[in-house]
Formats: structure tokens, C-alpha cells, sequence
């Protein structure tokens, strides 16, 4: 994220220079002054990033951006000290292009990943819902969790989401990621979670016994807010972070929230979960 945001920071500012030079107001120097250095210093970013992370990032997101390297490398390489003055607007332009281009297909590979990611945590709620009710030893297993307490839950939770190829984890205090099964802090490099998952995405996990859900909802909310690693691009969830509140009985469901572009995601796992067709009966026999 902080890659596309400096391109498209510079990208605003070509779009103001361009304005300006409308006017033949170019006295300063701005595109040898400003815009070529900057375009250079994005370039730079973009060569790090690709070496530095090469390890996590989706495979049609690295090869377009090491392709991207060695078609455009030579641009911006470049010494402008033996580039003709006029040739500086007609470079400016070129890279600006150059990275615009970048950006537009990255966006929509990484957007595809996450759609992808989104889904997929979607489902495994799903499921880990519906194997509570159908499989009475894995019931057993997450009531027995639920009564020992909420590190327990988790880690079941968290084994169950990379069942289907997402790697879950929290916030430990320092605003970091935490492995909800190991426990340790999760660091560079990534290579494992690459080649074994989807992508990562942060949960935090409640239990909620005395019908005090949206209590719950708002700790796990308050501190998912607390996370505050930089986003990986490509293997990680952006915009949606899971509060899972676990709980004996279905409660009375809570709306998700979106705080600065956000989702926090409601989701409920409730261990003992009445189907319609044991709460009709039961409704019957009370009749």
C-alpha cells in the first residue's frame, strides 16, 4: 500500500505540473528539479520492493513488476546530465505513463487476490458453523474450548481458517501480528505462509456468555484498530478484519462497521446452535 500510494501521490503532482506548463510556466526547473528525481526515487521503490518481497508476493504481480523493471529500467536509469534540455518534458511524460500503467494492472491483480481471500474467509465461517451442528465430536470439541476460555477458541479457529488456506492472526500490543496457534510474533520473511496459504488476515476472537455480544464486538474492534504493520500487498486482506464473537447460543446478530475505509466483519460461531427444526419442536412441546 505505501508503494501505490507514493505513485499515485506522484502521479497527482504530474497531473498539477502538466497544468502548469499549459501556460509555458516552467521557469523553475520543475520537471529537472522535481518530477525526474521523484519519478526516479518511485522507480527505486518499486525495484526494492520487488527484490525485498519477492519471496510473498503473488507470482503474476512479481513477473509484471520485474518485467515492468527490465523494459523501463533503461528511462529512468538514465543520467540527466546527459539528457538535452528538451528532452526533459518529453522523459517526464514517459515515466508518467510508465507508472500509471504499473499501477492501473497491479490494482487489479492484487484486486482479484483479494476478492479471493475474502471469499474464502467467508466460507470457512461457513463451514465451521455447519460442522457444529452436523459433527457432534467437533461440537464437543469447541464446547469443551468454549468452557476453557478464549486462547482455546482461537486456536481452533485459527487451525480451522488455514484448513482452508488462510493464515489467521491478531494484534499483540505492540501493534503487530500475532500467530494465534504458535503464539509467537509473525515477521519478515513470509516464505512459509506464501507457499502454504492464501493469504493472511486478522481475526480477534471473543467468547461471549452473558448475552454481553456487542461488548465483545467492541474490544475486538478497539483492537484490531490497534494494528499497525504495514499491509503486504498481494497476500494480505486489506479492508476487512474479522471480529469472531464464539457463544454457546445464537445471539441477536450486530452490523459490521467501516472506520476509514475499514470493514469490521461481525461474525458469530455458536457452539450449540438451535437448527429450525429443534427450535420448532421444542416450541411444539411447550405448546
Amino acid at each position: 500500500q505505501a508503494i501505490a500510494a507514493r505513485i499515485g501521490g506522484f502521479i497527482k503532482s504530474s497531473e498539477l505540473y502538466f497544468c502548469s506548463i499549459q501556460s509555458g510556466n516552467n521557469d523553475y526547473g520543475t520537471d529537472k528539479k522535481v518530477m525526474l528525481p521523484e519519478s526516479k526515487a518511485v522507480f527505486e521503490c518499486i525495484r526494492a520492493f520487488s527484490d525485498n518481497f519477492q519471496g510473498v508476493l503473488p507470482v503474476p504481480v512479481k513477473t509484471h513488476c520485474d518485467n515492468f523493471i527490465a523494459k523501463f529500467k533503461d528511462q529512468f536509469d538514465v543520467n540527466l546530465e546527459q539528457v538535452s534540455r528538451n528532452q526533459y518534458l518529453a522523459l517526464t511524460k514517459a515515466r508518467v505513463v510508465a507508472l500509471c500503467s504499473l499501477k492501473s494492472e497491479v490494482d487489479y491483480l492484487l484486486s482479484d487476490t483479494q476478492q479471493q481471500i475474502r471469499s474464502t474467509v467467508e466460507r470457512s465461517f461457513l463451514h465451521l458453523q455447519r460442522c457444529l451442528v452436523a459433527d457432534l465430536d467437533y461440537k464437543n470439541k469447541w464446547g469443551k474450548a468454549f468452557e476453557n476460555g478464549e486462547i482455546n477458541c482461537e486456536k481452533l479457529g485459527a487451525v480451522h481458517l488455514l484448513w482452508h488456506g488462510i493464515w489467521a492472526f491478531k494484534v499483540n500490543a505492540s501493534g503487530g501480528r500475532t500467530d494465534l496457534v504458535l503464539g509467537n510474533d509473525i515477521v519478515n520473511p513470509m516464505e512459509e505462509i506464501q507457499r502454504s496459504s492464501l493469504g493472511l488476515v486478522l481475526t480477534e476472537w471473543k467468547l461471549a456468555k452473558n448475552n454481553d455480544v456487542k461488548v465483545k464486538f467492541d474490544e475486538g474492534k478497539k483492537q484490531a484498530q490497534s494494528y499497525s504493520s504495514g499491509i503486504l500487498a498481494g497476500i494480505e486482506l486489506n479492508v476487512t478484519r474479522y471480529i469472531i464473537v464464539v457463544t454457546e447460543k445464537e445471539p441477536q446478530l450486530i452490523n459490521d462497521e467501516i472506520i476509514n475505509d475499514i470493514t469490521y466483519r461481525f461474525i458469530n460461531i455458536a457452539v450449540d446452535l438451535d437448527v429450525p427444526s429443534k427450535s420448532s419442536r421444542q416450541k411444539k412441546e411447550a405448546e
